[in-house]
């Protein structure tokens, strides 16, 4: 039988890691493991085939880190963020709507006079 007064379980919103960081983190360890293993397969000691392949996981994992930011920060900087464009439109229907009603109260003003 279930407590009333407990609350449901709820997931997390919010991981501890992107998935961006997660993916370059991933491609640092597969470069590294190859590396590695292709340098032991080459004759170096075990210990040289490690900090060759921890060499290659860091400099995939930077390589990969610049290369997406880069690309990340274009993309941001090529259009406006949205709520940039949500307040120059409410500007625009402002400006819109005051013009209207300039226009309407001149149109009555203009009827509202006498003809002489």
């Amino acid at each position: 039988m279930k407590n009333p007064n407990e609350t449901p379980h709820e997931p997390p919103t919010e991981g501890l890691l992107s998935v961006r960081t997660l993916g370059i983190l991933q491609a640092g360890v597969v470069v590294g493991l190859v590396v590695g293993a292709l340098s032991f397969a080459a004759g170096q000691p075990i210990p040289a085939a490690a900090l060759i392949g921890l060499s290659a996981l860091g400099a995939t994992v930077l390589g990969l880190h610049r290369v997406v930011e880069r690309s990340h920060r274009r993309r941001r900087t090529a259009s406006p963020p949205r709520g940039a464009l949500l307040d120059e439109g409410l500007q625009r229907v402002e400006q819109a709507v005051t013009e209207l009603t300039q226009h309407i109260e001149d149109t009555i003003t203009t009827e509202a006079e006498p003809m002489t």
